[in-house]
């Protein structure tokens, strides 16, 4: 009977690698946000608005921190065809984090303080160890993600994420009892930030030995991968201030309040849009470099099919919700949190557009064209900073500058897009591969109607910020 049973419960799930991977990889994500949906409406009723203003520039900054914190060197991971330079640059994206951390700290402990009063978030600069800590651990998560990526070892991303999401969320609600403000909102998320990058670092140097890679083989990979931090981190950097950078720009335009809204909005649709995009992400690099090294000349085809679910799977079914999202937030929420439900509805376009850019983006970093990467993203921060500067000119009201910030953005992530399409070669037929290369699977990527996929259960296998 057990044997039935999981025979049957095998024949619903994908067959093809690429869906599996990517089923294994978001059903984490899906747990973790679920946690986070969960704590949320306690959350918006134990901390007010203006707490959470406070917390959207905190995380703003350690997301814009983290950006440069390991040089970009932790996206050339799933690269190398031989896993001694790959541990090099897991060893060098480490010390680099390490020393960034660190280097930040000092930076805040002495002169954060200015920078913080300006954007009302003065209260933040006596945690400038939080910072280091969060920034070690977010460094530490991201660096090993991409190292069990290039292994193939998706169930550990998946724990990680669920680990992370139920201590955050804990730590968050615990600490509203104390009355401790905004500061229980960020002592929450480096705490989980702590546990889900020291659970990878166990697991990492746990199976780890000195001969896997020496000092050499670190400044060999530096040496290899430079042009990611000279063209790649720049252009990244770039890229994420332009989603980074509105609440920052809101917090010296307006009061805390209004950020507050921005923030919860902005959360409210990253979440179920991340059970598509981060996990995605991951098995898009993984299965695009594949193809890359092997010659087998798919990229095109795989770029629109994963562009495709993304619209399908994740567009469609949150347009419908976005619709109602004033009342939906005022009913979930709180009334107070009814202005963020009309905020959802302006930036819902350009969150939808900046999941799938930067998921279908990982493919310059396969070509090696860090060179789109940094003009895509230097005209893409451009057009925001048009966002900005022309509501703040016209001393718009908060819902104007809110849907400026959302059209700029919109077109520097369609740019994204046919930038990267435009630098993709042409597929090849399959008859034109070179001889005695694996030409592998001629199934289209997340086709449903092919080994068995349904609908459903495509939708989560392509379904995960603080």
């Amino acid at each position: 009977m057990i044997e039935r049973v999981w025979a049957a419960a095998s024949a619903l799930l994908p067959k093809g690698r690429l869906a599996r991977s990517a089923l294994v990889v978001s059903s984490g994500h899906v747990a973790g946000y679920a946690v986070m949906l969960l704590a949320t409406p306690l959350l918006t009723r134990l901390y007010s608005p203006a707490d959470f203003g406070v917390y959207a520039v905190y995380t703003s900054l350690i997301a814009m921190l983290g950006l440069v914190s390991m040089a970009c060197y932790e996206a050339a991971i799933p690269l190398p065809e031989d896993d001694r330079t790959a541990h090099g640059l897991v060893l060098l994206s480490l010390g680099i984090c390490l020393v960034t951390a660190s280097g930040m700290a000092v930076v805040i402990r002495f002169g954060g303080e200015t920078l913080l009063g300006r954007l009302q978030a003065g209260e933040l600069a006596g945690l400038f160890p939080l910072f280091a800590v969060q920034l070690i651990g977010s460094g530490s998560c991201e660096t090993l993600t991409n190292w069990f990526v290039r292994s193939g070892r998706f169930a550990p991303i998946a724990r990680v994420r669920l680990a992370a999401s139920v201590v955050n969320a804990s730590v968050q609600i615990a600490l509203a009892f104390l009355t401790c403000g905004a500061v229980g909102l960020v002592a929450g998320s480096a705490a989980g930030a702590v546990v889900g990058g020291g659970y990878l670092l166990v697991l990492f140097f746990g199976a780890w030995s000195p001969r896997s890679a020496s000092a050499a083989d670190v400044w060999n990979a530096a040496v290899r991968y430079r042009r990611f931090p000279q063209l790649s981190m720049p252009s990244t950097l770039l890229h994420r201030t332009a989603i980074l950078l509105p609440p920052l720009a809101l917090a010296s335009l307006y009061d805390s309040q209004v950020v507050g809204w921005y923030g919860l909005a902005q959360r409210a649709l990253i979440v179920p849009l991340s059970l598509i995009g981060p996990p995605l992400s991951r098995v898009y690099l993984a299965e695009a470099s594949r193809l890359h090294r092997e010659g087998l000349g798919r990229l095109r085809r795989l770029f629109l099919r994963t562009a495709e679910k993304q619209l399908l799977y994740a567009g469609l079914p949150l347009l419908v919700l976005v619709l109602a999202a004033p009342a939906l937030f005022a009913v979930a929420f709180g009334e107070p949190w009814r202005e963020a439900g009309v905020y959802c509805q302006m930036v819902f376009p350009m969150l939808l557009l900046f999941i799938i850019a930067s998921v279908l983006a990982a493919t310059l970093d396969v070509l090696e064209r860090q060179d789109l990467q940094l003009l895509r993203s230097t005209v893409s921060l451009g057009l925001m900073m048009v966002g900005l500067i022309v509501p703040w000119w016209l001393a718009a009201p908060p819902r104007v500058a809110v849907a400026a910030l959302s059209g700029a953005g919109s077109a520097g992530y369609l740019l994204t897009l046919w930038l990267v399409w435009r630098a993709i070669p042409r597929d090849r037929l399959p008859q034109e591969a070179a001889p005695g290369v694996d030409r592998g699977p001629r199934e289209a990527p997340f086709e449903p109607s092919q080994r068995g996929l349904t609908a459903s259960s495509v939708s989560v296998s392509v379904g995960s910020h603080d």
